[in-house]
């Protein structure tokens, strides 16, 4: 699957405080993230005159970029870019006037093919073309045909005095780079008021709601995540990622849940959760829908009402009635897997944002965490880890020195002498490692390792754990 993403290029050679300046006068005032109503990540580079825009209130390509990009380009009186990337297969850029409409626009990779022939207007472009580059040049690179986009994206920026990196800019990734500034701003005239963030909300409720099952915060990550220790080696980990929403006032997220024992080389917890994703409960929440399938027809009313009431929270957003969503879906299950795929959550209204929030923690409470709580003795553990493709095993010369061997629970299943089928490789594997005593030992003494050093990383995010 490729990239979707929305990021705008903002034609200012002055640098950030010009930008702080336009704001202002357009009524806005720089502010902490708590009372901002307007929030932008800017990434300058180096001899470039275009500021890269990115805000939270984007997303794949809606219309909240769109428009904010068109606005910024008005209060500025200069040019913008608004880049939009559709699952790598094809790019819009929009081009806006300093009257804040589209003046042109371009495409690249496969849209249709009327889009993808029409040439751009040359007398909006050129006037940002490199020095010494062609309109020839400019067509070529527009028509290059490349595996991915991002490509193709990446090799036309410069022509027009982009950075090839900025172009591509995520901030999910990216958040680190150098020469990025995060800025908040309020109307001046506004009542300062500070409000509830969706990150906020997530900590209050989530943090409130996952205590009494004996989750606790841990410190100095990323994003917030909670985690319990059950029987001394399997950890249990809950989350969110961010989304994009298509609800105009509102943001996204995606919270999962996610089980792995301590034999795995590679926690990850101080990395990126999502780029260690291995052992997470599948988005739709495979283990209820799988009992939901298995208990239809006995008496499951309960269940089916609060499934009900999610549907009908969650379709409001989108102008639904629960009837019309579920019609619209096709099915009661498919509309409520939809529905907690991610959420929306109102970021304009703190009330509003702690009342959705509580929704999308009583999806948790009702199916992640029952979910999880199956999962908390090492045969549960490693036949459901089988299931996801996570045990695999090789020679252990190779499993101990190959990094692509890290993310592996196959010393766990190692630890407790589990024998069930997994595939021919890794049983073959396994079973050469079960019955060798010198191989064995030395199997255990890594696992003991690797078990001892993944309890002190938990240590040191604030995870209390006995020896």
């Amino acid at each position: 699957m490729g990239r979707f993403y929305t990021v705008s290029q903002l034609y200012c050679p002055e640098g950030i405080e010009r930008f702080c300046e336009y704001m202002k006068k357009a009524g806005y005032v720089t502010c902490e993230a708590d009372y901002s109503q307007k929030d932008y990540t800017l990434l300058t580079s180096e001899n470039c005159p275009w500021i890269t825009v990115w805000s939270e209130s984007y997303g794949s390509g809606e219309g909240n970029a769109v428009e904010d990009t068109e606005w910024l380009a008005k209060i500025m009186n200069t040019h913008s870019v608004n880049i939009i990337c559709a699952d790598s297969d094809f790019v819009v850029m929009q081009l806006f006037g300093s009257d804040g409409n589209i003046a042109d626009t371009i495409f690249l990779g496969r849209p249709e093919p009327e889009d993808s022939l029409k040439e751009p207007d040359w007398s909006l472009w050129e006037q940002f073309f490199a020095e010494g580059v062609s309109r020839e040049q400019f067509s070529e690179k527009l028509r290059a045909d490349t595996v991915f986009v991002e490509e193709a994206l990446s090799d036309l920026a410069p022509l027009i005095r982009m950075d090839r990196e900025a172009v591509l800019f995520d901030p999910e990734f990216d958040k680190d780079k150098e020469n990025i500034t995060r800025l908040y701003f309020r109307r001046a005239d506004a009542p300062v008021k500070k409000k509830i963030t969706v990150n906020s909300a997530f900590v209050k409720v989530y943090g409130d709601g996952l205590a009494p099952h004996g989750f606790i915060r841990l410190k100095k990550t990323k994003r917030p995540v909670f985690a319990r220790l059950v029987h001394g080696d399997i950890l249990h980990l809950i989350t969110y990622q961010k989304m994009s929403s298509g609800v105009r006032g509102h943001k996204s997220i995606l919270p999962v849940g996610g089980v792995f024992s301590l034999y795995r080389r590679k926690l990850g917890i101080d990395e990126d959760f999502f780029m260690n994703a291995h052992g997470l409960l599948d988005t739709d929440l495979q283990y209820f829908c799988d009992d939901y399938s298995e208990e239809r027809g006995k008496s499951y009313e309960p269940i089916e009402y609060f499934m009900l009431s999610v549907i009908g929270h969650y379709a409001a957003k989108w102008g639904h009635t629960a009837e019309s969503y579920m019609k619209f879906q096709r099915s009661f299950e498919h509309a409520f897997r939809r529905c907690i795929v991610d959420y929306r959550i109102n970021a304009e209204d703190s009330e509003l944002t702690v009342k959705d929030m509580e929704t999308a923690f009583s999806v948790c409470e009702r199916i992640m965490i029952p979910a999880l709580d199956r999962l908390v003795t090492p045969e549960a553990c490693i036949r459901y880890l089988k299931k996801r493709f996570r045990c695999y095993l090789a020679d252990l010369d190779e499993y101990l020195t190959n990094d692509s061997f890290n993310s592996s629970e196959g010393l766990f299943s190692i630890v407790y002498n589990d024998r069930e089928l997994n595939s021919p490789k890794s049983d073959e594997a396994r079973d050469k490692i079960l019955n060798t005593p010198e191989l064995l030992e030395r199997a255990l003494a890594e696992a003991e390792k690797v078990k001892n050093m993944n309890l002190e990383i938990l240590r040191s995010h604030g995870l209390e754990v006995s020896e």
